[in-house]
Parts: C-alpha cells; structure tokens; sequence
C-alpha cells in the first residue's frame, strides 16, 4: 500500500481499527470493483473492503503517478513502486504481516508436456533452486 511522499496515516496494530482508518482514506484503483484492492484486503483484513475509489485509472502507471501527485492511495506491485519509493517520492502506508500472494496456475495437457513449448514452459516454471 503506498502513498505520497506528504501522506501520513496512522495505523494500529488492531486490524479491524487499521482497514476502517485506511477505509476513509481516498483510493485509486485499476477498476471500479477494486480488483487489486480486494485481494490485498481480503488477505490481510480477512473481509472485502468498504471503499468507493475517488479515481479508476486503466494503467498501473498512471495510478502510479497519480500516488505521487497525492490524489490518494492504491496498492501497487513493489516492482513497479521500487524506483519511487528510493527516490522518496512515494512511500509504503502499510505493511501487513503476511504478504498477499499472486499464484497462477498453468494448466496443459499431457501430450502438450512432451512438446517444444511444453518442456519449454517446464523449464521456465520449475523453481530456481531446482536444477
């Protein structure tokens, strides 16, 4: 969850006191049913967030700069926040215990295994410290 660099907002410990100050803040959002947002609240505050988004931006970039031009706060991927975050023009509001985790499933047929693009996608996914 980042903000601008002027943004301050003071979160508790106690989750259900932290979403409802976070809840009154003004949200950007990828789309008008919070898509990343949800997913970020369902995970962390373990319910669906109660937030109206004052601006939908169709581009993480744009919501990116609308952050740093304080027009209000989203949940960002922090590879994308990175740069911004070290030059000190945005900064991270909140830091939940557990992270949110983006799992994605690929699913193939078993005669597609054997195939270029199958062993291909084989080796793309197999985890690093594997050899």
């Amino acid at each position: 969850m980042v903000g601008s660099a002027q943004r301050t907002i003071q979160t508790t410990s106690a989750l259900a006191e932290s979403s409802r100050l976070l809840e009154a803040q003004p949200w950007l959002s990828y789309g008008a049913d919070l898509p990343i947002i949800r997913r970020y609240w369902q995970e962390v505050f373990g319910r669906r967030p109660a937030i109206t988004p004052s601006f939908i931006f169709p581009d993480l970039l744009m919501i990116k700069r609308a952050v740093e031009l304080d027009l209000g706060i989203s949940i960002l991927p922090d590879y994308l926040c990175q740069p911004e975050i070290e030059a000190g023009y945005i900064k991270i509001l909140h830091v939940p215990e557990t992270p949110p985790s983006n799992v994605l499933y690929l699913v193939l047929r078993r005669e597609q295994l054997q195939t270029t693009k199958g062993k291909w996608l084989q080796t793309l996914l197999r985890p690093l410290d594997q050899p």
